[in-house]
């Protein structure tokens, strides 16, 4: 099932750059600052009313304000858990200032060895504006963003022929429009797939009695303009044909050719295919609706997947950037071989070269299996220097190989180990440098194309680096 916790901490983020607090004060620099300062220290405290009070007057009527209170709860109580809120300390500073408004930087500083660091805190911008006097969020989208994106996808399903609701769901075997920039096809249906897994290699208990493993093959694709964005943020469940109960959906336990949500992404124009599975009560499975959706969205369409279209539609792709996508610029003119690159967070990046066709150096270590057909394992050797306070780790970079096919390979998805392989691992400490090899699975069809993205800057557009 959806995870609200997960939402809310996702949207205690969109939060974060909406604010919070008592942001009276003077229309200064100063007052800019401590009006953002006292705003972030509430979000963290989880002050709702001081979250809400400093919103613009625009921003907010158009915001549920239970929603926000409901957020805002679950997200400092399952942060709660993981590190003391008490112990953040917030630092601001003025980007921009012409005294109606103001730009200003936030950092928040989290104790040394906390395991939550580098996923859910980074530095934040938030524009201020100087209304009834005092400073309030000049922009917000928390409500907005979510009405929007119900819009849009209302008009891509009426304009698909489609009401993918529970009562009219799509049929398999169509292009459906599922919200976030992502199509997605239902492409067979087997409802009693558990001897078949097992075959392809999956690693399955046998379902419990009175339950049937079934397997369903999708195909996702994405037009936006976030790059890249992952697999893994479109959520499948199913709902029970009879009890109307939610069954999660997700890989194949290991098997040949299932979804591969955690190491794919997808640039504008990617399409990627694979199968996911749920134990389903048996008395469930005739009726058996696939419910889909973005991550954190509650705009989800209904797919019925045994009732294929009578004239189907298929999910289509593009070659090559997308002049709309946020990384055309970087892809179009890639940071050259050999270029030392500060891609966040203290880290400098330098590629040095590239090994196209590693299967030979990976099957030395006999725990590593070779390349899937249609695939190759690529190496890239990089310089990793760390110039950050204290120490870092590799970890928090997040890297990609991606081509002319839009299908990106996350590191680390085509070995377990090998000579000269990068320990990302590794601490770091201030000035020193680490190298070594990275691997990655790519399509044999990308190999002239392929380039690599790399940020450490959670949610910031990645760096591209060339590698031919």
């Amino acid at each position: 099932m959806r995870s609200r916790v997960l939402a809310a901490v996702a949207a205690v983020l969109v939060l974060a750059a909406c604010g919070g607090g008592d942001s009276g004060g003077p229309q200064t620099e100063q007052g800019a600052l401590d009006a953002v300062k006292k705003s972030q220290e509430a979000v963290l405290q989880g002050n709702a009313d001081d979250v809400i009070n400093f919103l613009s007057a625009e921003c907010r009527a158009s915001v549920d304000e239970d929603e926000v209170r409901l957020v805002l709860g679950l997200a400092t109580a399952f942060l709660g858990d993981e590190v003391d809120l008490d112990s953040i300390e917030v630092e601001t500073s003025i980007e921009e200032f012409d005294g109606d408004t103001a730009e200003v930087s936030v950092e928040y500083v989290l104790p040394e060895d906390t395991a939550i660091e580098d996923l859910f805190f980074s530095t934040e911008t938030i524009d201020v504006m100087y209304e009834d006097g005092k400073w309030v969020a000049e922009d917000c989208d928390f409500g907005d963003d979510a009405e929007q994106a119900a819009d849009d996808l209302a008009e891509e399903l009426e304009a698909a022929g489609l009401a993918a609701t529970r009562d009219d769901p799509a049929p398999a075997s169509t292009a459906t429009p599922v919200g976030g920039g992502f199509t997605v096809s239902v492409d067979s249906f087997d409802p009693d797939a558990y001897a078949a897994v097992e075959a392809a290699g999956g690693f399955v208990s046998e379902p419990e009695t009175g339950n049937q493993l079934v397997m369903i093959d999708v195909t996702i694709g994405y037009r936006g303009s976030d790059e890249p964005v992952g697999v893994g943020d479109v959520y499948f469940t199913g709902v029970g044909g009879t009890s109307a109960v939610g069954v999660d959906f997700f890989g194949c336990s290991g098997m040949e050719g299932e979804l591969d949500s955690f190491g794919t992404a997808l640039l504008s124009g990617g399409v990627t295919s694979g199968a996911i599975c749920g134990e389903v009560p048996s008395d469930d499975v005739t009726g058996l609706l696939l419910n889909v959706g973005p991550n954190f969205s509650d705009n989800l369409v209904f797919i019925d997947p045994a009732s294929p279209a009578a004239s189907p539609t298929a999910v289509t792709g593009s070659t090559g950037p997308d002049p709309d996508g946020d990384l055309a610029d970087g892809r179009a003119d890639p940071i050259a071989v050999g270029t030392a690159t500060d891609v966040g967070e203290g880290w400098t990046l330098t590629v040095n070269g590239l090994n196209p066709d590693a299967a030979g150096t990976l099957a030395v270590n006999e725990f590593n299996d070779p390349p899937p057909a249609g695939s190759a394992f690529v190496l890239v050797d990089v310089t990793l220097q760390y110039e950050g306070e204290e120490s870092g780790s590799p970890t928090i970079i997040d890297f990609h190989v991606a081509g002319d096919s839009n299908v990106a390979g996350r590191v680390g998805s085509c070995s377990q180990s090998w000579d000269g392989e990068l320990d990302r691992f590794s601490e770091v400490f201030g000035g020193g440098t680490l190298s070594g090899e990275l691997c990655f699975e790519v399509p044999e069809s990308d190999l002239d194309s392929i380039q690599m993205l790399a940020t450490a800057n959670f949610g910031d557009d990645p760096e591209v680096f060339a590698l031919n």
